[in-house]
């Protein structure tokens, strides 16, 4: 996967994650997350499983790098 499509998948990722409300969903975003599943392979499920592992290690980091400035203030 090139870098740039790995961080546009991060981009959509994250502002899906930070977009989730508790509206009801139109008829038109149903179709569109059905034909997305219906069109989705197990190599673009394995892309995203990579990107999400990819996150949490880097939360993982970051939470880390506190606690040792926490320590270390």
């Amino acid at each position: 996967m090139k870098s740039a499509e790995a961080s546009q998948r991060v981009s959509q990722m994250l502002r899906r994650a930070g977009s989730i409300s508790c509206r009801r969903r139109t008829s038109w975003e149903e179709s569109e997350s059905r034909i997305v599943a219906a069109t989705t392979t197990d190599e673009d499920d394995h892309d995203d499983k990579q990107v999400e592992e990819s996150i949490r290690r880097l939360q993982q980091i970051r939470s880390e790098k506190q606690a040792i400035k926490a320590k270390n203030a």
